[in-house]
């Protein structure tokens, strides 16, 4: 099964994968259907990376830090401002243009 990165959030649940209940953060994951499942980063890593591994927790961490940076600007600027700010503050500005494409928010 594949799944997006959908964001970060402050831990409200105990993940959904493993159960652990200790958590600092909630990856927020959509699978194929879409349907949205909250995990911890390393089960996140896990499941988007295919192992339990600290640089796939550490990529997937990232992503989906910037994943909420954007939606958090979207509620207050436009898809053509973010863009042209992602665009001027990057130096992978296209990179990160294509991400926020993956992931439905250009």
């Amino acid at each position: 099964m594949e799944y997006k990165i959908k964001g970060i959030i402050s831990a409200e649940r105990a993940c959904e994968c493993c159960g652990n209940n200790r958590l600092e953060r909630n990856v927020v994951l959509a699978d194929e259907n879409g349907e949205l499942m909250y995990v911890g980063s390393d089960c996140a890593g896990k499941l988007v990376h295919g192992a339990k591994k600290a640089s796939n927790t550490k990529a997937v961490v990232k992503e989906a830090e910037f994943v909420s940076k954007c939606r958090e600007l979207l509620t207050k600027y436009s898809h053509a401002e973010v863009k042209e700010y992602i665009g001027r503050m990057t130096t992978n500005g296209q990179r990160y243009l294509d991400r926020l494409a993956a992931v439905g928010l250009s």
